[in-house]
C-alpha cells in the first residue's frame, strides 16, 4: 500500500506536469501567432494604403483573432520606427501571463511574451 501511494503519487505529479507545460507551450505558439498576425495586419496598412493601422487597430484585430486565451489578458503594443509610411519597421509584441494549474509550481504566473517585427509595404 505504501508503495503504492509513492509511486501514484510521483506519477500523477509527472503527468499533471506534462499537461501543464504542454499548456505553456501551446500559449507561446499562440502569443507567438498572434504578434505575427499583428505584424502582418499593421504591414499592409501603412499610411499609403488609405487605412492607415493605429495602436487600437492593431490590438481589437490581435486580440479578435486570439482563440483559447482571453482577449483581456493579452497585452498588444505596436511601435512604428520611424514612421507608419513604406519602408518603415513596425513592431508588435503580444504578452500574456500564464498561470500554471500545478499547486507546487513555484513560478505562479509566467508572462509569455513575443514580438514580431515587418517593413510596411504600403
Amino acid at each position: 500500500m505504501l508503495e503504492m501511494a509513492l509511486v501514484i503519487s510521483m506519477f500523477l505529479a509527472l503527468v499533471f506536469g506534462i499537461i501543464d507545460m504542454s499548456r505553456a507551450v501551446w500559449a507561446y505558439n499562440t502569443v507567438a501567432h498572434l504578434a505575427g498576425e499583428g505584424a502582418r495586419y499593421a504591414m499592409v496598412r501603412g499610411s499609403a494604403s488609405g487605412a492607415t493601422a493605429t495602436t487600437d487597430t492593431v490590438a481589437a484585430y490581435v486580440k479578435g483573432l486570439s482563440v483559447g486565451l482571453p482577449a483581456s489578458s493579452l497585452t498588444v503594443t505596436t511601435t512604428w520606427s520611424p514612421s507608419k509610411a513604406a519602408g518603415s519597421t513596425v513592431s508588435v509584441k503580444v504578452q500574456y501571463p500564464f498561470r500554471y494549474i500545478l499547486p507546487y509550481v513555484p513560478w505562479g504566473t509566467v508572462t509569455l511574451g513575443s514580438t514580431a517585427r515587418s517593413v510596411i509595404s504600403q
